[in-house]
């Protein structure tokens, strides 16, 4: 049996709770670490399940008890997530860590005070867990208990120092609605000083650069304006449903580096399915390219998403009447 489908038949073991298959298998050298399509290891699996009695097996096989998956999930992620408290509590007292961050740098205690686990929250504050955990977003921990609606958890986090959710003063919100306020009084130079002062703060504050894009597009400076939206892409490619792709999009629509935008409006997709606008863009870019049967076909997606799409079912009014014009 290759070593490939032997890795396949741990993480099968422990998704179907076979303890005794599990042990055969880590007794045959089976790499205790091996992953699945999406990065995540049988001890994930574990963790999602609840599965004590095999974690233990496996960790003494040598799992890596912080081992990250694709989304940058170690496997105490995932038993918050799943509701798992006390399997979450006894991964870290095995030694999970309370660094790891996500691809949107969210931490284990944004998790847990999202999710309500207070023993996980009170265990990763003790940890060290910073409290003003801020995520590519500015969401924090206190965001996450106040959207959950677990006060007890709120209330626990501010006697343990978190002071900051994503509306405090100097936050990038807080610099976005100063720059909307520069913007309408027409000084852009003090509107982009704004963002660059909430990047500043927050390195990793993905809306700052999207909004930054936004702005420089607005008047013009274009090339300025994909820089801005590149960046946004390199801290978070999915945030928003790809809205940082959709407006790279338009921009490189506009410097008619065509094939480049449809491959921006095809991320969207990949990211979010039902997202008419990208399939209207990529109507018009085969439309204006001459290719009618493929605009067609990318209006009438637009429309299957949003039956309401005036603009698509405008354009693919008059893409129909080209191919033939003496149609009703």
């Amino acid at each position: 049996m290759s070593l490939f489908r032997r890795a396949a038949d741990l993480l099968r073991a422990v998704n179907d709770g076979d303890l005794e298959r599990v042990t055969r298998l880590l007794q045959r050298r089976v790499d205790p670490n091996a992953r699945d399509e999406r990065g995540r290891t049988a001890l994930h699996y574990a963790a999602a399940l609840g599965h004590a009695a095999i974690a233990e097996r496996l960790l003494a096989a040598g799992a890596e008890v912080d081992a990250q998956d694709e989304e940058g999930w170690p496997p105490v992620f995932m038993a918050v997530r799943e509701g798992r408290e006390e399997f979450a509590e006894w991964l870290l007292e095995r030694g999970a860590s309370v660094a790891p961050t996500d691809k949107r740098d969210f931490t284990l205690l944004h998790l847990a005070a999202l999710y309500g686990q207070a023993g996980v929250v009170a265990r990763a504050l003790d940890l060290g867990a910073d409290p003003n955990a801020e995520s590519t977003t500015e969401y924090t921990p206190l965001d996450g208990a106040r959207e959950g609606g677990h006060e007890e958890i709120a209330a626990l986090l501010r006697a343990r120092g978190a002071n900051r959710v994503q509306a405090s003063e100097g936050g990038t919100e807080d610099w976005i609605a100063k720059a909307d306020a520069a913007a309408d009084r027409g000084d852009l130079d003090e509107a982009i000083a704004c963002l660059d002062r909430a990047v500043e703060r927050h390195p990793r504050a993905v809306r700052a650069f999207v909004h930054k894009g936004d702005l420089l597009r607005q008047h013009g400076r274009r090339r300025e304006s994909l820089d801005c939206y590149d960046r946004a892409i390199a801290i978070d490619p999915g945030f928003s449903d790809g809205m940082a792709w959709g407006n790279k999009g338009v921009v490189l629509q506009e410097l008619n580096r065509l094939e480049e935008a449809a491959r921006c409006y095809e991320e969207v997709l990949r990211l979010n399915p039902e997202d008419a606008v990208a399939c209207l863009n990529l109507g018009v870019l085969r439309h204006n390219a001459g290719r009618t049967d493929e605009a067609i076909r990318w209006y009438r997606a637009a429309l299957e998403r949003d039956p309401n799409y005036v603009q698509a079912r405008y354009y693919l009014a008059g893409a129909l009447r080209e191919l033939d014009p003496d149609a009703e």
